[in-house]
């Protein structure tokens, strides 16, 4: 099992410099670094020349179909493989030589879970806190109300949603600095899927870093500040929220009876028995032609995360 939480401190040395960034100025210290990973595992599949930096603080977005190399990368973080070259650093801890310096710090949800055998879910959660050493159960039974889970059920009898919502429990009960979460909402029925992007606010408003691979894109459309689009192991795409939705588009949706005749000087195209018209500096000549018909419902849509990533993934620039 790669783990959920780290192991706890052995060595004082480690807790002085973890210490020592926290108390650095917020804004200044870059928590998460990677530069120029390469990993191949032959046939083309693998990581390349991967780069990227997350300052303390950030929630970073991480984008890709699966089988883009997302879990490789992460795999990669958390000390789990070895990349060909490059280098990796949580904390100015090295992630491929040092990485058990950092885990305690760092809460890890796997994209894959294996939990051991023949436990349930309230000895999985009492195992987390007697490894981290936690005396108030508060923030534990919060959580486990929060995601109405059974604790008392076997863990090989509980669905995949179940055994998700264990997972996320025992990452974020032991209120980690850093949170690297691979796919967290999967198996995770819509209701939930909400509950997870509260609590990843909530971790963002205490100034908690997140890296967030997922592909459900509200999760990185409501808490990310930054994302990064990666494409058969190559990232292809990098910046900040608004520098991604710096062209986005904004349409008028129109609901008529009437046949709207179309205007060569508007683009206009009609969907799900609604009139979409592109709006282009063009919201005048947009009325003055409505004005002309019956309008039953009349409203502004913005393209969504979704729709951005799809055409950036489709562009040909992007094919690598």
């Amino acid at each position: 099992m790669d783990g959920i939480i780290g192991l706890d401190y052995q060595n004082l040395e480690i807790m002085k410099h973890w210490n020592k960034v926290k108390s650095s100025p917020k804004g200044v210290i870059k928590l998460i670094k990677a530069n120029k990973i390469n990993k191949e595992f032959g046939n083309g599949k693998g990581i390349f020349d991967i780069s990227f930096e997350i300052k303390r603080g950030e929630v970073f977005g991480f984008i890709g179909p699966n089988g883009a190399g997302k879990s490789t990368t992460i795999r990669h973080l958390m000390g789990f493989v070895k990349p060909d070259s490059g280098t990796m650093s949580i904390n100015n801890i090295d992630c491929i030589e040092k990485s058990h310096e950092f885990k305690s710090n760092v809460g890890y949800l796997p994209g894959e879970i294996v939990f051991p055998r023949g436990l349930s879910a309230k000895d999985m959660l009492n195992l987390q806190e007697d490894l981290h050493k936690i005396k108030n159960s508060e923030r534990k039974e919060q959580l486990i109300k929060r995601f109405d889970l059974d604790v008392n059920v076997p863990i090989k009898k509980m669905s995949k949603g179940m055994k998700q919502k264990l997972a996320i429990i025992l990452t974020f009960m032991c209120s980690p600095e850093i949170l690297i979460l691979d796919e967290p909402s999967s198996g995770l029925d819509p209701l939930m899927q909400r509950e997870l992007i509260k609590l990843l606010e909530e971790e963002k408003a205490k100034g908690h870093t997140i890296f967030l691979s997922s592909h459900i894109f509200d999760e990185i459309e409501d808490v990310a500040d930054r994302i990064c689009i990666i494409k058969k192991g190559k990232i292809v795409r990098e910046g900040t929220m608004d520098e991604i939705f710096e062209n986005q588009k904004s349409y008028l949706i129109v609901r008529s009876d009437d046949e709207i005749e179309i205007d060569n000087n508007i683009k206009m195209h009609k969907k799900n028995n609604a009139y979409h018209f592109l709006i282009e500096n063009n919201e005048n000549d947009i009325l003055r032609l409505l004005s002309k018909y019956d309008i039953k419902s009349i409203e502004i849509e913005k393209e969504h995360l979704k729709t951005l990533f799809e055409n950036l993934y489709n562009k040909e620039d992007l094919n690598v």
